[in-house]
């Protein structure tokens, strides 16, 4: 898991979700770093763009915004130390997990409140909001829903069995959820049960799913990204990755853009052939990606090691 007015008829998901732009570009355009809060210590783990704002959340419970992508400023997070992992928006409510199992509420995203997530002490790495329910995914092969984002309860059985859940994302009727030994899973009943799909990524850990102009696309360490018309059959895509781990995914202006270990990041107009672009992160990590208005105009927003964000004007 997530922006309108110079979108030309955007429509995006609250966290790594369904998008859909007519504007189609070229390329996502050049990077340019930013000054935050976040400092060259941190890890910033995610960062989403939610009822018309930037997020971004990570190490040490700190979580900053932005209306443009270029000022931010740091809010209260109520998490304390633990790690901030994501954030979604639904109901007229913003929903943010992390570590420990901690997952807070706020209507304005100023002010948080602690629920009661059904995790337990278990670490809540990815949550979302679509077909009018919250779901959330975790450890320990862990899924939690809500209807209204403060009451959960966790699902019987995920299919992941102890497995690590990284990523869930929904589409074509479906929510999909990715995670550890390159296990997927799907739901077609608000994800109360789920059923494990072939995915081909073989044993590697699967960080993020997207759904798009009817594809599904994953990213996986290892270097490999994969590709589903409907969520249930899935066929591995040559990239420029060479092996590295792909943290992320996102979409926007018609075209995916993926990001990695070591600096790297490349773009689809299809989902199916990339290309590598430079990022400006030189070697650091980036870990999470977005897409939004950057400083009024369509852009994506980077995030990752040593408290490093920029952001680009997608060329078309």
């Amino acid at each position: 898991m997530a922006f309108e007015r110079k979108f030309d008829s955007l429509m995006i998901r609250t966290l790594h979700g369904v998008f859909s732009s007519r504007q189609r570009a070229a390329s996502p355009g050049t990077f340019t770093i930013r000054t935050s809060p976040f400092v060259s210590t941190d890890e910033v783990l995610g960062i989403q763009y939610l009822a018309n704002k930037f997020w971004a959340m990570g190490n040490g419970g700190k979580l900053i915004d932005s209306v443009d992508g270029v000022s931010w400023t740091q809010r209260s997070s109520s998490f304390g130390t633990s790690l901030i992992y994501d954030m979604a928006f639904g109901q007229n409510l913003y929903v943010m997990v992390g570590g420990t199992g901690k997952l807070a509420t706020s209507t304005t995203g100023l002010s948080w409140i602690q629920r009661s997530s059904s995790f337990g002490t278990t670490s809540i790495f990815n949550v979302t909001f679509a077909n009018n329910n919250f779901v959330a995914v975790g450890a320990s092969g862990k899924i939690g829903t809500s209807l209204d984002g403060i009451n959960w309860s966790q699902v019987a059985d995920s299919s992941f069995g102890t497995s690590f859940i990284y990523g869930v994302t929904y589409g074509n009727g479906l929510f999909v959820a990715v995670g550890a030994s390159g296990k997927i899973a799907t739901s077609d009943d608000n994800g109360v049960t789920w059923t494990q799909r072939v995915s081909g990524f073989g044993t590697s850990q699967i960080n993020s799913v997207i759904y798009a102009n009817s594809i599904f696309v994953a990213v996986a360490n290892d270097g490999k990204i994969g590709t589903s018309p409907d969520g249930v059959t899935w066929i591995q895509r040559t990239n420029p990755f060479s092996g590295l781990s792909i943290r992320d995914v996102s979409f926007g202006s018609d075209i995916f853009t993926a990001v990695g270990a070591s600096g790297q990041l490349a773009y689809s107009i299809d989902g199916r052939n990339w290309s590598a672009v430079s990022s400006s992160f030189g070697t650091t990590n980036i870990n999470t990606i977005t897409y939004g208005l950057v400083n009024l105009v369509n852009g994506f927003v980077i995030a990752g090691a040593e408290g490093k964000i920029a952001t680009s004007a997608v060329a078309n």
